[in-house]
């Protein structure tokens, strides 16, 4: 399984994973690897995902408000893991140790999840698995959904 981790991970962070916790069917990439640092999301994306890719890490929180984007990872098949808010805050040595923590579960769910599927990491370090990311339809939508259907 090929993973292509966004330039907002530390390339060090993805060397400890590589060196410590990898497991030999996957293989693992930061943007800058790739020589996709500088270029759009969806850009990368993509070409990763025509190059064989099977998945993406990212902690850019604010990819998950581009609806376009999320439409676009779903189209690739790409199965994107997003670490939790506060970890691009976090200390580094905060950053390593929850990440690798958490990366059994991360390829359990690589392997496991369905195609184009969204997932989120715990801030924590619980037992607990990562919880699949489902878009909030806004009160406002789901006002004028519930009238649509009433009306009908």
């Amino acid at each position: 399984m090929k993973i292509c981790a966004d330039e907002h991970i530390s390339p060090k962070i993805l060397r400890a994973v590589k060196e410590i916790v990898l497991s030999r069917s996957f293989s693992l990439f930061g943007v800058a690897d790739l020589e996709f640092r500088g270029t759009e999301d969806e850009y990368w994306i993509s070409t990763f995902a025509r190059n064989g890719g099977n998945a993406i890490l990212s902690c850019d929180r604010k990819m998950l408000k581009r609806d376009s984007l999320l439409t676009h990872i779903q189209e690739t098949g790409l199965i994107a893991i997003y670490f939790p808010e506060e970890w691009a805050m976090a200390k580094r040595h905060f950053q390593a140790a929850h990440t690798l923590f958490w990366w059994p579960k991360i390829e359990e769910t690589i392997n496991t999840a369905p195609s184009g599927s969204i997932w989120i990491m715990p801030p924590d370090f619980g037992n607990r698995s990562l919880k699949q990311y489902i878009k909030k339809i806004p009160k406002s939508e789901r006002a004028k959904e519930r009238i649509k259907s009433h009306s009908v």
